[in-house]
């Protein structure tokens, strides 16, 4: 007759954690790659 209750939850949490860890990392990503392109501009700053 199907999954309890409790496990449908916990089914749907863990997805919606899968799916929160995902975005987090993206963005993770996306930051890190900003934060080396200001670095590499600095050190080409400070080497003139």
């Amino acid at each position: 007759m199907g999954q309890p209750a409790a496990d449908l939850f916990g089914t749907a949490e863990l997805k919606a954690t899968r799916d929160d860890y995902a975005r987090l990392d993206e963005a993770s990503q996306i930051v890190e790659a900003r934060l080396d392109a200001v670095i590499d501009r600095l050190k080409t700053i400070l080497e003139d």
